[in-house]
């Protein structure tokens, strides 16, 4: 028995170890050389950050015969852009392109790796929004992301508005234009994202038209509520809500209509969306008293068409019923009429009826219920009146006895009782100047016209 290195040994023991040594350098001689390297996949495109795959080298000799077993040593040209581990994983890291090399018995094979970010999605903030005054705006911002959520920089973003009349939108600024809903679209590549918006304005202030307002029983007043956004533009179709003070004095119903039901003193309360506006109603029982030359119900021949209106309410009727020329200009003649009270007014105008425009003629009929001062009013006998005012001046076109003088004249029906009042400024030198006006009428002519005009 041989020692080696102090350890005993036996013969055929070194006799193997021989061998086995002799055999591995007869295969090293007789083992292929490695001639290329394949990558396989190759030239591959990553299309977000943090993506990886997985490459796999193939050793070939110079037969293209594959050589297994070999082990690779890999390594990236640009590990800012792309890096992979010694088992051949590649993770993208920023945009661009890298070369990839599998390197073993002093052979290499490479192969370009790609990293393009593609959008997957875009995030949007916010992802909707209430508009609630036409003109307002709201900025939304879009971000393009790859599918590991990652911001895709510099890619191309375009907006676009479902409804260009109710909303506009411009590098994501989003102008309320119209009450609706309205979807916003965002593209980006491929991808399209979309929210929606809605205008839907929300009363900032609320006026009531009008602010005063003093009227009689028996008539009725419009009134209009008028609702304003947070920019001042006005709100179509608002919802308000009247409520009377006091509901044994005047109501009030759902479109601002009042009803006056006994004299006295009330607040009308309009509502919406919180907030409330309000005016002082005063109901008069007004005088029936016909006054001859001046007037009736509160209503004088020296008042104008705000002044009936503030009395009297709105008419039920408002009509141009004649244009009268002048040496030096025209007048046209409005009827306003108020059927409930039989009563009606005629209002002199240089064109468009104002509130500053004068009432010159009074004309009542059934179911007016007022009297004279000598108990004359429609209904009364024609020889009552004779006898009171004695023959008239003159008898119209139309019928009507004028007592030109006194300013007040009758018509008559078939049984010879009063069924028209007219009530008109006595013709003191028979000339009505109106408003220190453009020109002076013909007084005679100018009654005479408007009497043909109430048939």
């Amino acid at each position: 028995m041989k020692l080696i290195n102090n350890i005993p040994v036996k013969p055929y023991l070194i006799l193997l170890l021989v061998f086995i040594c002799i055999s591995c350098k007869k295969d090293e001689e007789n083992a292929p050389s490695v001639s290329n390297i394949d990558i396989s996949p190759e030239t591959p495109v990553l299309t977000s950050i943090g993506e990886t795959i997985q490459l796999k080298a193939i050793a070939k000799d110079a037969g293209e015969n594959i050589i297994k077993g070999k082990r690779f040593v890999w390594s990236s040209s640009d590990e800012s852009i792309a890096s992979i581990n010694e088992n051949g994983l590649v993770t993208a890291n920023a945009k661009g392109t890298v070369r990839i090399t599998a390197t073993t018995d002093n052979i290499s094979g490479s192969t370009n790796v790609s990293i393009e970010q593609h959008v997957s999605t875009i995030l949007i903030t916010p992802n909707s929004h209430m508009f609630v005054s036409l003109g307002e705006t709201k900025q939304f911002n879009a971000v393009p992301m790859d599918a590991n959520g990652n911001v895709v920089r510099n890619a191309t973003i375009s907006w676009k508005s479902s409804n260009i009349v109710k909303a506009s939108v411009h590098d994501g600024l989003v102008t309320a234009l119209r009450n609706g809903i309205v979807t916003i679209s965002v593209n980006s590549g491929e991808i399209t994202e979309s929210f929606e918006v809605e205008i839907d304005q929300k009363t900032n202030s609320l006026s009531i038209i009008p602010e005063v307002a003093t009227i009689s029983l028996n008539s009725s007043l419009q009134l209009e509520g008028i609702a304003n956004d947070a920019l001042g533009n006005e709100i179509k179709n608002a919802e308000i809500v009247w409520s009377s003070s006091d509901e044994s004095i005047a109501e009030i119903d759902p479109n601002g209509l009042i009803t006056p039901l006994d004299s006295g003193a009330v607040i009308i309360k309009a509502s919406s969306d919180g907030k409330t506006a309000m005016m002082q109603l005063t109901v008069e029982n007004l005088d029936d008293l016909i006054i001859p030359g001046k007037g009736t119900l509160g209503i004088n021949l020296t008042d104008n068409f705000f002044t009936l209106t503030n009395k009297l309410g709105e008419p039920d009727l408002n009509l141009p019923v004649a244009i009268i020329i002048g040496p030096n200009g025209s007048l046209t003649i409005y009827a306003e009429v108020y059927k409930k009270l039989g009563f009606t007014a005629f209002i002199l105008s240089k064109g468009k009826l104002l509130s500053t425009d004068p009432i010159f003629s009074i004309e009542l009929k059934a179911p007016f219920a007022g009297k004279t001062k000598e108990q004359i009013g429609i209904g009364s006998q024609k020889d009552d009146v004779f006898d009171i005012y004695g023959n008239p001046d003159e008898i119209s076109p139309s019928g009507i006895h004028r007592y030109e003088s006194l300013g007040i004249g009758f018509k008559f029906d078939s049984d010879d009782k009063i069924e028209v009042i007219s009530i008109f400024t006595p013709a003191a030198g028979n000339r009505i100047e109106y408003m220190n006006s453009i020109s002076t009428f013909d007084y005679k002519k100018l009654m005479k016209e408007i009497d043909l005009l109430k048939d």
